[in-house]
């Protein structure tokens, strides 16, 4: 999904260096508040990195275990600083809605049902190798990172492909590449 908002922005800003006052301009991360509705009552305002937020929602809802597929959601309208998720009526709602701050704490909780994702098959082999190489594909790719020094990085490797995804929070930069294999009806790596 693509938006005007601007991920970022060049303010003025005072360093303070001993006993002298500097004013420099200084590219700054932009903190987007997104409040989430899903079937028209709040679950959660995240604050975010204004740029795939759509994957970002997608993975949200799979990581909190809101959906399972994205054949699960019906429809995400994106207005101003809100979201809007309707869910298909053969969804329940889940726990996770009784521990925060929703309006739907109020729920009956024996009407709720807990799914639990599959587990993931852990035999792989990260080499020395591997770790150096990722390191250096985060520094070429991270030009967010690289203009304000402030945001969180995950690499998606598909095969020999890498897809690179970032946010001023660690779960929302997880939450993209979850989001993307949503998306893309990946089931596993």
């Amino acid at each position: 999904m693509k938006n005007n908002i601007k991920t970022y922005e060049n303010l003025p800003v005072i360093h303070v260096v001993g006993n002298t006052l500097l004013e420099q301009s200084h590219m700054l991360i932009s903190e987007y508040s997104l409040s989430l509705f899903i079937d028209n009552s709040l679950y959660k305002t995240l604050l975010i990195t204004p740029d795939n937020m759509d994957i970002l929602v997608y993975g949200f809802l799979f990581n909190e275990q809101i959906i399972d597929a994205i054949s699960d959601v019906k429809d995400i309208i994106f207005s101003k600083n809100q979201c809007h998720v309707s869910l298909y009526s053969n969804k329940s709602i889940r726990n996770h809605f009784l521990s925060g701050n929703s309006d739907l704490s109020s729920k009956n909780v024996s009407s709720i049902k807990v799914n639990k994702h599959k587990e993931l098959d852990a035999s792989f082999h990260i080499s020395t190798q591997n770790i150096y190489d990722i390191s250096q594909y985060f520094k070429e790719q991270s030009g967010l990172y690289r203009k304000t020094r402030s945001v969180h990085s995950v690499v998606l490797k598909i095969d020999e492909q890498r897809l690179y995804f970032e946010d001023i929070d660690c779960d929302n930069a997880l939450d993209k590449a979850c989001g993307y294999m949503i998306k893309h009806h990946m089931n596993s790596i």
